[in-house]
């Protein structure tokens, strides 16, 4: 049987401020964090497309615009409605003694 993945501390809480984006690294991986009324969203900061940074782009009401070719993600459930074979790597958020904590919803395969 397989443990779940634990949380892990990605950045403090205060850091992770509401409409701007703030990037970390977990291992190798490259996340983006941003607050958007009052949430915590945590993403690959890479987009699925063409792996343009997300965090050059901008944020729209529930959605995350990649700057390169204009697509949005929507910070929910990480689709492109656009283009729905696209999705954005979301990791599960939680905050706990001041810190934005995640954990992979699932397992990376590339």
């Amino acid at each position: 049987m397989n443990a779940e993945p634990e949380f892990q501390r990605l950045v403090p809480s205060d850091d992770v401020r509401e409409g701007r984006m703030v990037v970390a690294r977990l291992g190798v991986r490259q996340l983006a964090a941003l607050r958007q009324h009052g949430v915590v969203h945590v993403f690959k900061n890479s987009c699925p497309h063409a792996g343009s940074p997300l965090n050059r782009g901008s944020i729209e009401d529930g959605t995350i615009r990649c700057r390169r070719h204009n697509w949005a993600f929507n910070l929910s459930d990480g689709v492109c409605p656009q283009h729905d074979l696209y999705s954005l790597r979301l990791y599960e958020v939680r905050e706990r003694d001041g810190w934005v904590e995640v954990r992979e919803a699932e397992p990376e395969i590339w």
